[in-house]
């Protein structure tokens, strides 16, 4: 999966299309820490990712975390995500 992800053909066919994509990779690592190895951290990367590309939508994905941010931006400041908080980004 990581070589698909990352092969610069991925790249250029996605953009070849009329629509936007953003993309987002998290790969599940076994001897990893806790986050490398659960739903809490997949969920913290991809929306981190996401929200790093398009921090315009913070407010609307995550509105308390954009409260707390002040700007809206996607930089996780304390406090730190929580699994119920991550799960109701839509």
């Amino acid at each position: 999966m990581k070589f698909i992800s990352t092969h610069p053909a991925l790249h250029s066919h996605l953009e070849a299309g009329t629509s936007h994509f953003h993309r987002a990779t998290f790969y599940f690592r076994g001897p990893g820490s806790r986050m490398q190895k659960s739903l809490e951290g997949l969920l913290m990367a991809l929306v981190h990712q996401l929200l790093s590309q398009r921090p315009d939508l913070c407010e609307f994905v995550a509105p308390r975390r954009s409260l707390l941010l002040g700007v809206g931006g996607p930089e996780t400041a304390s406090p730190t995500w929580t699994l119920n908080e991550l799960k109701k980004t839509h």
